[in-house]
């Protein structure tokens, strides 16, 4: 079975239908972004740094660290919030780690 070649007019479609799908993709991003940092920012301090409370809600820190990488790159919020999850989850698996730890050692000398 032959492929039917493609008119110019079909062509141009094809090239119209691509073209708007990319204004769409953009303006959808575009938005999704704009929304995001709006979110983020709900969990700032007015000093500019992240809520205190964050600190301890491994839940919380998972669930911005997943957020935040959903965004586009050289967003500043977004790269904050980076930093700042990553960060305090680390903290908080090195605290974790540390009472297993402990936990072993009493169960061990009981």
């Amino acid at each position: 079975m032959r492929k039917k070649k493609k008119t110019e007019k079909q062509e141009e479609e094809s090239l119209d239908f691509i073209t708007q799908q990319n204004r769409e993709y953009i303006l959808m991003n575009y938005v999704c972004v704009n929304a995001m940092q709006d979110k983020f920012n709900k969990f700032k301090e007015e000093g500019g740094g992240f809520k205190a409370s964050l600190r301890e809600d491994a839940m919380g820190l998972l669930s911005m660290y997943e957020a935040a990488h959903l965004g586009v790159e050289g967003e500043a919020i977004l790269e904050e919030a980076k930093v700042f999850s990553i960060k305090k989850l680390k903290i908080l698996k090195e605290r974790v780690e540390r009472k297993q730890h402990c936990e072993r050692s009493k169960s061990f000398f009981q």
